[in-house]
């Protein structure tokens, strides 16, 4: 008995020693960063809506100026990517038609800003909005361009009239278009 009372003994203390706090400990802390994508676009004073008016004509015979340009508004995007090696881009698209005659392109300018990473390149030239969907800004990594005007790639709008229309020209045109930009995967 008094074997087994001994072995007793010495499991139970052998138990609580292992049981105790030692000179060190560990714990592990898991770190998850999700896929992320924003983008707003951003102008003076929080209003990005454009409208194109043309100055009155004050000399009779003179055309109009049909060639309308608009670099208020600002680009702004936050993309943390899915995996090493992927990039994204933005798209952008024109939903609604234009009058007959009228042309509305858009173009990005480089990178400007308070920003950090790896911004993407923008398409070389203006792009024709002309409903079809077109990458204006690809290559990006992961990135924030600032927030606000003066902060991410500056747009550039043209609206031009071919003259050889004027017989579609009229004071009531008012169409209005929206123009949609997307992030998404390259």
């Amino acid at each position: 008995m008094k074997n087994v009372v001994f072995v007793f003994s010495v499991f139970l203390l052998s138990s609580l020693a292992f049981a105790q706090d030692g000179l060190d400990d560990d714990h592990q802390i898991a770190f998850a960063l999700p896929a992320t994508s924003v983008l707003d676009i951003e102008g003076p004073g929080g209003d990005k809506h454009l409208t194109f008016t043309t100055q009155a004509v004050v000399e009779a015979g003179s055309a109009n100026d049909y060639d309308l340009v608009d670099e208020t508004l600002w680009l702004n995007y936050t993309n943390v990517k899915p995996g090493s090696g992927s990039t994204r881009k933005i798209v952008v698209q024109m939903n609604g038609d234009l009058p007959d005659g009228m042309t509305l392109t858009v173009a990005a300018n480089g990178y400007a800003g308070n920003g950090e990473g790896e911004v993407g390149t923008p398409h070389p030239s203006a792009i024709v909005l002309d409903g079809s969907i077109a990458s204006i800004v690809t290559n990006i990594g992961s990135v924030y361009t600032g927030n606000g005007i003066s902060n991410g790639h500056n747009l550039i709008y043209a609206l031009t009239f071919d003259e050889d229309q004027i017989e579609y020209l009229s004071a009531n045109l008012n169409t209005s278009v929206i123009i949609t930009y997307t992030i998404e995967d390259e």
